[in-house]
C-alpha cells in the first residue's frame, strides 16, 4: 500500500489515478473454483427462498379464498354461527395481533 500511495502522490489533495496505476494494483481474492462454488451456493439459496416465498403466497391466497367462502356461508345462512365461541388458541392469536 505504501508503494501505491507513493505512485499516486502529487503533492496536492487530489491523487492522480490513471489506468496504468489502477491496473497494476493486485487485489487478493479466492481462487476461481472457490468463487464458482460460492456463486452456485448463493444461486441455490436464492432458488430455495423463491420457492418458499411462492408457496407462502399460494397459501395466503388459499386462506383468503377460504375466508371469503366462510364469510359467504355465514352471511347466507349455510352455516350457523350464532353460538360460536372462540377457542383458547383463537384468543391467544387475537391478543398477539
Amino acid at each position: 500500500t505504501e508503494n501505491l500511495r507513493e505512485s499516486i502522490k502529487q503533492g496536492s489533495g487530489q491523487p492522480n489515478l490513471n489506468t496504468e496505476i489502477v491496473k497494476s494494483i493486485v487485489f487478493p481474492g479466492p481462487p476461481r473454483c472457490e468463487q464458482d462454488k460460492i456463486v452456485t451456493e448463493i444461486k441455490e439459496a436464492v432458488a430455495k427462498y423463491k420457492l418458499l416465498t411462492d408457496k407462502a403466497h399460494g397459501f395466503v391466497s388459499l386462506l383468503k379464498e377460504r375466508r371469503t367462502a366462510l364469510i359467504s356461508a355465514a352471511v347466507t345462512g349455510k352455516i350457523d354461527v350464532r353460538h360460536w365461541q372462540p377457542s383458547d388458541s383463537n384468543m391467544r392469536m387475537e391478543e398477539t395481533a
